[in-house]
């Protein structure tokens, strides 16, 4: 596979690997997924268990602990089902109990994030990069940070088998954008594109696809892909 890097080596097996998730790889997408979002926090020896330090984002972000999950994949952006209005991911009574933690938290996020001067503010519950305890939000008890892991990974199952297809690429673009295609670009004219995450976030990417590319292995490539990745 001369003049492919390794990137496009490991891309390749997880292209050609698209069947059902395993235990394993669950696992492994998991703790990929932490190491892209919060992996520096863990170097640093801080808690990851903290909200994003984004405290620029348009709109705001109350993305929170090691994946950085955004409590409305457990409210009103959750899978339901049309007809009965119910969870379409069987999640444990200490599952729903942690994802209302995480909503109530929500509020206390967008009161007071950014908003020192506001009667009441607490910054626990600003971004975390506004120095010591700041993002910390409710704070967490381990068996809830357990109920954080299995919650997210339930969620990580539902999304990779029925939007991204079993396909660990666009499951990188929908844990980090929201979309399989990317992240999305509307321009002046109200045209609309998206950017693969190899090219809008290619440190996230990176570290996905070192982390992905031992559990995701590769099947036999055929020739021509060979060939047409020379040309890349």
């Amino acid at each position: 596979m001369d003049g492919i890097n390794k990137n496009q080596k490991l891309e390749v097996g997880l292209r050609l690997n698209m069947g059902p998730i395993t235990t394993i790889q669950l696992n492994t997408l998991y703790d990929a997924f932490a190491s892209a979002e919060t992996g520096h926090l863990v170097k640093q020896g801080k808690d990851t268990y903290v909200r994003t330090s984004a405290s620029k984002t348009e709109g705001g972000s109350d993305a929170f602990g090691p994946v950085q999950v955004m409590s409305k994949l457990y409210g009103k952006n959750a899978p339901v089902f049309a007809d009965t209005g119910k969870s379409m991911i069987n999640y444990s009574l200490d599952e729903i109990k942690l994802q209302s933690k995480l909503i109530n938290q929500t509020d206390m996020f967008y009161l007071y994030g950014n908003e020192p001067k506001k009667p009441g503010y607490d910054v626990r519950f600003d971004y975390s990069d506004k120095g010591k305890d700041s993002g910390i939000g409710f704070g967490f008890s381990d068996d809830e940070k357990k109920a954080y892991e299995s919650s997210a990974k339930k969620l990580i199952t539902w999304q990779f088998t029925n939007l991204a297809k079993n396909d660990p690429h666009a499951m990188m673009n929908i844990w980090r954008y929201g979309d399989a295609r990317g992240e999305k670009h509307t321009d002046d004219k109200g045209n609309v594109s998206y950017k693969d995450i190899s090219k809008a976030d290619p440190r996230y990417y990176e570290v996905m696809i070192n982390k992905l590319g031992d559990v995701f292995k590769p099947k036999p490539i055929e020739s021509s892909i060979i060939d047409t990745l020379k040309k890349i």
